[in-house]
């Protein structure tokens, strides 16, 4: 390990004075300061400003919580937090967990941590979980309740548009799938739609598939299943992207035509449509916004405490129609 005497035989100027620059006293000139400077750092001798610097940055970290289950959407969602986060000056700390089972032990992974607040994007069915942190705390996609600020989607309209959407397009016999782990009384989605189709001579039926860690195969037979048993289907409004997507490669395997025989969308940003043939037509969220809302949210809570005021904020959607209606 490099000592002050190492520093001193490097630049060549005596103990006391090196011990004095890294202790910012004293009067020296620039070029020496650098060379000082440069020495420490060359032989990585931890200076006290050093020091400083590295508790700083250890302090200002965020917990992000994720239920990344096999889904490139929270890729997309953590990717953009982490450039909003840089631009406050802080770090990321990700956690990935199955929605509520796996919250004990993100944050006992986060116990050895240094962390100064926490973002939850994994739906918690049980609030008490999170009511016992003493960190700031933020919830994205979804609102907890007023204890916490949350930043969400604007989920009830995302379903208004999409059935308005598919009644344009004629369509009477539709469907919903979802795997909101809150279920659909709590899917403001689920709610949107089926309020809007409500006025109307339409039968709609939504499905809520399993929320646990569905594998693809899994997954891809209770569409199969869904499918089967609700032929003449013209309509379908997926939860989210994924689910679009797969839903019509299991009706395309069984012969229907999109859109011709049934028209499809799904929810979620358009980073995906491109990957699949026809393009899904998505209600598209705007997830740099939701990023930057949700840690701009979270840092001035952090840095203003509890002079700041818990809020709920809402970000709109868009219809962005492609080829599959």
């Amino acid at each position: 390990m490099a000592t002050i005497k190492d520093i001193a035989d490097r630049v060549g100027i005596s103990r006391t004075a090196v011990s004095r620059i890294l202790n910012h006293k004293g009067s020296f000139n620039y070029e020496t300061i650098q060379k000082v400077e440069q020495a420490a750092r060359d032989l990585n001798y931890a200076t006290p400003r050093m020091n400083k610097k590295n508790l700083e940055q250890k302090q200002k970290k965020i917990a992000v919580i994720m239920p990344f289950q096999h889904s490139p959407y929270y890729s997309v969602l953590i990717d953009l937090m982490e450039q909003a986060a840089y631009d406050y000056g802080y770090n990321i700390i990700l956690c990935s967990s199955s929605f509520n089972n796996d919250y004990k032990e993100c944050m006992r992974m986060l116990a050895d941590e240094e962390y100064c607040g926490v973002i939850f994007g994994s739906y918690l069915v049980e609030l008490e979980n999170i009511i016992t942190i003493e960190k700031p705390v933020v919830t994205v996609g979804f609102k907890a309740n007023d204890c916490f600020s949350s930043v969400h989607s604007d989920n009830y309209a995302s379903g208004q548009i999409a059935a308005r959407h598919l009644l344009s397009k004629k369509c009477k016999n539709l469907i919903y799938i979802s795997k909101y782990a809150g279920g659909l009384a709590k899917d403001e989605r689920w709610s949107g739609f089926e309020s809007t189709l409500s006025k109307y001579d339409c039968k709609v039926t939504p499905y809520l598939l399993n929320t646990g860690n569905t594998q693809a195969d899994n997954l891809e037979g209770a569409l199969m299943k869904i499918a089967l048993e609700n032929p003449g289907t013209e309509g379908v409004f997926a939860e989210s992207q994924r689910l679009a997507m797969q839903y019509i490669r299991v009706v395309s395997g069984l012969g229907e035509r999109i859109p011709e025989d049934i028209k499809i969308i799904g929810y979620g940003n358009p980073y995906f449509t491109d990957y699949g043939f026809p393009r899904l037509t998505l209600i598209q969220e705007n997830s740099r916004e939701i990023a930057r809302s949700t840690i701009s949210c979270l840092v001035d809570e952090i840095e203003c405490g509890s002079d700041v005021e818990k809020r709920e904020i809402t970000i709109p959607v868009s219809l962005c129609v492609n080829g599959t209606t």
